[in-house]
């Protein structure tokens, strides 16, 4: 559903979440959900299966919405569970979607 290319912070750097562009995140994910979750990761994180479309696994991850930066963001164990897990670099192209 989504398509992301790392950067060198992503896979190398100290953050603990995956940034994610705003116009796909509500193109392919949130707006499937119903407005009360939607309302909900704007407050807290909300546990979402993510899944890894290259490899056809499913990893449980956070997502949130953070007002002041505008954005959508991956937390919890998605470096583990991606990065980690297949050895990926700065470059690399990913391809996930998310479930409830």
């Amino acid at each position: 559903m989504i398509k992301i290319k790392l950067t060198a912070e992503d896979v190398g750097g100290k953050r603990y979440y995956l940034d994610l562009k705003k116009a796909a995140v509500e193109e392919h994910i949130v707006k499937l959900w119903s407005p009360t979750v939607v309302k909900r990761a704007t407050i807290d994180d909300i546990e979402v299966l993510l899944r890894d479309l290259d490899t056809s696994s499913k990893h449980n991850v956070n997502f949130r919405y953070y007002k002041h930066r505008d954005s959508y963001f991956l937390q919890g164990l998605w470096r583990k569970n991606f990065i980690k897990r297949r050895s990926l670099k700065a470059g690399d192209e990913i391809g996930i979607g998310c479930d409830l």
